[in-house]
């Protein structure tokens, strides 16, 4: 959500509550982000705004996303020991009432992972205010990939502290096909 504060965390609060309503009718991925859109449209002022990732999974390794201006969805490919970016192709929710968000689609192989991020790991600064940034993040990502998910996080937590001072969030989803 952009911003601090409370306004930050009602916005959130929110979201969030629109969202767990919406998905007990299970919507497909782009009615979810379209209806949350509309939500987030009629409920805030110009400058409040969401970005979102969502994933849903199925059986056989198969998956649906959708980005509403969030960063891209890393996904490591365990046969050619790889990551590709699924990018964003939608602003955030919020912005625009009459969005058409994009939908996509893979798969993942036994043994691929995906990594999701808040921006505030890619932005964490050095002393001289040279970002950690996504190129980092990737490389890092396709250097542990294949070890144990608790260390992937605890590798990418350590080198973003590392690398500078926490001032934003710093989450992390992985997602591992076994």
């Amino acid at each position: 959500v952009s911003g601090h504060g409370v306004g930050a965390g009602i916005v959130m609060g929110m979201l969030k509550s629109s969202a767990r309503t919406l998905l007990r009718s299970s919507p497909s991925v782009q009615q979810l982000l379209t209806d949350l859109n509309v939500v987030l449209s009629d409920l805030t002022k110009p400058n409040m705004f969401a970005t979102m990732a969502i994933v849903r999974l199925s059986p056989g390794g198969a998956f649906e996303f959708g980005l509403a201006g969030h960063l891209p969805i890393f996904h490591f490919r365990a046969a050619s020991a790889d990551v590709i970016d699924h990018p964003n192709q939608s602003l955030p929710l919020g912005i625009e009432p009459d969005e058409r968000f994009e939908i996509g689609g893979a798969t993942l192989a036994r043994g691929d992972t995906l990594l999701l991020i808040t921006d505030g790991l890619m932005e964490v600064q050095d002393a001289a205010g040279r970002e950690f940034g996504l190129a980092a993040l990737r490389e890092l990502f396709r250097k542990n990939a294949t070890r144990p998910l608790a260390e992937v996080r605890d590798a990418i937590l350590a080198a973003a502290s590392a690398h500078g001072k926490q001032v934003d969030d710093q989450s992390l989803v992985l997602i591992r096909a076994r």
